[in-house]
C-alpha cells in the first residue's frame, strides 16, 4: 500500500513538472480552478502523504527557562545585589556615630571602677591605647579586605568583630551597675557649677579643633610644602599612628594638667613649622613628632575629667565626648575654609593658633593655680 502511494505521488510530481509553459511569459499556463476540485486535490494529496508515511509534525515548544531574557553569550544573568544609596550610607554613619559616642562616654569611666586608685592612670592609658592601635592596624586591614573581597567584605568583618567584642564584654567583664542616675538636666548644671569641668571642656574644644583643622589636610601639606611623593604618604601616616600609640602610653602615668600644657605648646610649634619648612626630611620628622605628641591628648583629657568630677565621672565624660566630636567637625570646617580662602599651609597655621590659645587656657586655669586648689574647686 505504501509503495503504491509513493508511486502515485511520484507520478503526480512528474506530471506537474511536464506541464507546458506559456509561450510568451515563460510561466506555467494558468488553469481554471474550481474550488471543489482544488479541495478534492488537497484532500487527495494529504491522503497520499499519510499513506506514504509522512506525518505532520509540530515544532517543539521551547522550555520555559529559554523564554527568559538571557545574556548574548548564552550564560544566565547573575542576580543583582541591591546597591545602597546615599540615604542608607548616611543612616549607617549616624548609627555608628551614636554608638561610638556612647562607647566613649562609658569606656573612660571603666578604668576608675576596675582598678585601684593608684593604677587609674595606667588603666586609662591602656583603654585609650586601643584607639591609635586600631587606627594603625584597621586602615591597612580594611584596605586589604576591600581589595580581596570588595567593600561588603570589609564591612562584614567589622560587624563580626563587633559581635566578638560583645561576647567578650559579657564573658570577661564583671557587672558594673550604675552608681547614680544621671539625667540630661544635670549635664548643663555640671558644666555651670564645676569650673574644672568647664575648663576641661574648653581645652578639649580648642585642642581637637586645632588638631583636625590641620590633620584633615595633612596629605596636601606633605606633598605641596614638604615635597614628599604621594606614594610615601601612606607609609608616613602609618608611622604617625605608631608614634601616637607610644605617646598614649607615655602620657598615661603623668599629671594631666602639665601634660596637656606640654602637648598644646609642642603642637603649636610643630604645626607652625610643618606649614613653612620645606623638604622631605623636615616634613617626615615633624609628622612623627606630631603623632607622638598628639597621642597623649585623649588619655590626658580623660584624666582631667576624672580629677575634675570624681563623683560624676560619667556625666563629665559625656560632656567631653560631645565636645570632642563637635570639635572634629568644627576643625574640618575651619581647615577647609582656610584652605579654600588662602592656601594649604593656612590650615596648620590656624591649628597652631588654636593650640596656643589652648596652652594659655591650661596655664591660666590649672597650672598657674595649684592642682590641689583646682581639685578642691571641683569638689
Amino acid at each position: 500500500m505504501r509503495r503504491r502511494a509513493r508511486h502515485l505521488l511520484r507520478d503526480h510530481l512528474r506530471a506537474a513538472a511536464r506541464r507546458p509553459a506559456h509561450p510568451r511569459r515563460g510561466r506555467p499556463r494558468r488553469v481554471r480552478r474550481d474550488r471543489r476540485t482544488d479541495g478534492h486535490r488537497a484532500r487527495s494529496g494529504r491522503r497520499i502523504l499519510r499513506a506514504a508515511g509522512h506525518r505532520r509534525r509540530r515544532p517543539p515548544r521551547p522550555p520555559a527557562r529559554a523564554l527568559r531574557p538571557h545574556r548574548p553569550d548564552g550564560c544566565r544573568q547573575p542576580r543583582r545585589r541591591p546597591r545602597p544609596n546615599f540615604a542608607v550610607v548616611l543612616a549607617a554613619r549616624l548609627l555608628v556615630g551614636v554608638s561610638v559616642g556612647g562607647f566613649w562616654a562609658i569606656a573612660g569611666g571603666l578604668a576608675v571602677r576596675l582598678v585601684p586608685q593608684r593604677h587609674v592612670g595606667r588603666a586609662t592609658a591602656l583603654v585609650f591605647g586601643g584607639v591609635p592601635t586600631a587606627s594603625v592596624l584597621g586602615v591597612p586591614a580594611g584596605t586589604l579586605l576591600g581589595e580581596l573581597g570588595g567593600w561588603r567584605t570589609a564591612f562584614a568583618a567589622v560587624g563580626a568583630l563587633g559581635l566578638v567584642t560583645l561576647a567578650a564584654l559579657l564573658l570577661l567583664l564583671p557587672p558594673l551597675p550604675p552608681t547614680r542616675h544621671i539625667g540630661f538636666p544635670e549635664l548643663p548644671a555640671l558644666l555651670r557649677e564645676n569650673p574644672a569641668v568647664r575648663a576641661g571642656v574648653i581645652v578639649t574644644f580648642l585642642v581637637v579643633t586645632g588638631q583636625f583643622a590641620a590633620y584633615t589636610f595633612v596629605r596636601p601639606i606633605l606633598q605641596d610644602v614638604s615635597g614628599i611623593d604621594a606614594d610615601y604618604v601612606s607609609t608616613l601616616l602609618l608611622g604617625y599612628g605608631l608614634a601616637g600609640v607610644a605617646g598614649n602610653f607615655l602620657a598615661g602615668a603623668r599629671d594631666a594638667y602639665r601634660t596637656l600644657l606640654v602637648v598644646s605648646a609642642s603642637l603649636t610649634v610643630i604645626l607652625a613649622l610643618i606649614a613653612v619648612l620645606p623638604g622631605p626630611v623636615a616634613g617626615t620628622t615633624l609628622l612623627l613628632a606630631w603623632g607622638l605628641v598628639y597621642g597623649g591628648v585623649s588619655v590626658s583629657l580623660q584624666s582631667w575629667m576624672i580629677k575634675a568630677a570624681p563623683a560624676a565621672a560619667e556625666a563629665a565624660f559625656s560632656l567631653m565626648v560631645a565636645v570632642f566630636n563637635l570639635a572634629i567637625a568644627a576643625g574640618a570646617l575651619f581647615g577647609g575654609l582656610a584652605v579654600d580662602g588662602i592656601s594649604a599651609p593656612a590650615a596648620p597655621l590656624g591649628g597652631a593658633a588654636l593650640m596656643l590659645v589652648a596652652a594659655g587656657t591650661v596655664w591660666a586655669t590649672a597650672v598657674r593655680r595649684r592642682p590641689d586648689a583646682l581639685d578642691r574647686a571641683a569638689g
